[in-house]
């Protein structure tokens, strides 16, 4: 999960809200969030990076339509979308955190199936919490997806947590 994260940052999905910390991130021209903050007003790229499409909306060129003006490749490499939290980071960290107090857990005396019982729990809570700084639609009232989905992760992790205490 770790790595996988590592992998979502230089792709530039999965990313966060916007944020004014030192440690925000400007993902490039076309990335995700440049495309998806120009969808939503939230940044003018220069005329010369737009064209009107078919339909007779503007549109972002692409970084290959880009590329083949020599006189715009600067102008889109001078491209960067607003700050946003490195959601991704972390995501990367605190996977590797799971992965270190599970392995802690392990070492000790403990039921059997526990270490799956408290990997639901944390992460379901971890991420509950991550997803607050993280830019994703709500399906049900304030909660993103990922919010129920650890609702649900925090709740089958208790239940399984008294269900293994049996096999002691």
């Amino acid at each position: 999960l770790c790595f996988g994260r590592l992998g979502c940052f230089l792709n530039g999905c999965c990313y966060g809200a916007a944020c004014d910390a030192p440690w925000a991130v400007h993902f490039p021209y076309y990335s995700n969030v440049y495309i998806d903050q120009y969808a939503a007003g939230e940044i003018k790229p220069p005329p010369q990076l737009t064209m009107i499409g078919d339909d007779g909306r503007e549109r972002l060129l692409t970084p290959a339509a880009a590329k083949a003006n020599p006189a715009l490749r600067p102008v889109m490499d001078a491209q960067r979308a607003n700050p946003v939290h490195p959601a991704q980071l972390y995501s990367a960290f605190n996977a590797f955190l799971l992965a270190a107090t599970l392995t802690a857990f392990f070492t000790i005396p403990h039921a059997a199936g526990r270490v799956f019982a408290l990997m639901f729990i944390l992460k379901g809570v971890t991420r509950f919490l991550l997803e607050m700084l993280r830019a994703e639609p709500t399906v049900l009232g304030p909660l993103s997806f990922s919010m129920v989905v650890s609702i649900g992760l925090v709740i089958g992790g208790i239940v399984l947590w008294f269900a293994f205490a049996a096999y002691k």
